[in-house]
């Protein structure tokens, strides 16, 4: 039975490999004329180094920790995604410091990951990371928050929702909502007010919750 789980795994595993090679590709071709690269670190055409793929036959965890340090920001990428699968203790300060990599791409991917983990590093970590340049890594940072749940992060949820994105201000009152802390709701009624249609309509829904709670 421990053997089919290992096999099942691994074929979850290259999964998620073949679609984030995917993605990144499809992202890459999809970039805006004109637009700064996200990625500032060598990247071939995206690609996913072998021994990452090979990984999964047994899982491997060393060579994905290995691999999140990979010059290719497409590879980087997708062993911080596979970290997060895994969700090993081993993993998490790699995540951590991923949080703050060179690449947009690696900090979406390393923020994705840290939803997997419950601990206050990660809690802080992904509250520094709503600060990021970059929308992306605050949106994805906020998500992770939320799926978290940690009540800690409603005072940075708060101050997320006044963000110049409105994914940012979207995902912030969908986060402050799903934790439900009664200190959010003024901050939620103010956003059903937002010019932007997508977050009146998270903040409607984050209201219901928040009286469901009560």
């Amino acid at each position: 039975m421990t053997q089919l789980r290992r096999r099942l795994s691994a074929t979850a595993l290259l999964s998620l490999f073949s679609i984030a090679q995917i993605t990144v590709t499809s992202a890459s071709a999809a970039a805006p004329v004109g637009q700064p690269s996200d990625c500032d670190c060598t990247d071939d055409p995206p690609f996913i180094r072998d021994d990452v793929a090979r990984a999964g036959l047994p899982l491997q965890l060393d060579v994905l920790l290995r691999r999140l340090e990979d010059p290719s920001c497409a590879t980087a990428a997708v062993a911080a995604r596979a970290l997060g699968t895994l969700a090993q203790a081993a993993a998490l300060g790699p995540l951590l410091v991923a949080l703050r990599h060179r690449s947009c791409r690696v900090r979406v991917a390393a923020a994705d990951a840290l939803a997997h983990f419950r601990d206050t590093a990660v809690v802080a970590g992904l509250t520094v990371a709503l600060r990021d340049a970059d929308r992306r890594v605050r949106t994805d940072a906020t998500w992770s928050l939320s799926r978290i749940g940690d009540r800690t992060a409603v005072p940075a949820l708060l101050r997320s929702s006044n963000d110049s994105s409105g994914q940012v201000r979207q995902a912030a009152i969908a986060a402050l909502g799903e934790i439900g802390d009664p200190r959010a709701a003024q901050t939620i009624t103010a956003a059903l007010r937002d010019p932007e249609k997508h977050v009146r309509q998270a903040a409607a829904e984050a209201l219901g919750r928040l009286r469901r709670a009560r």
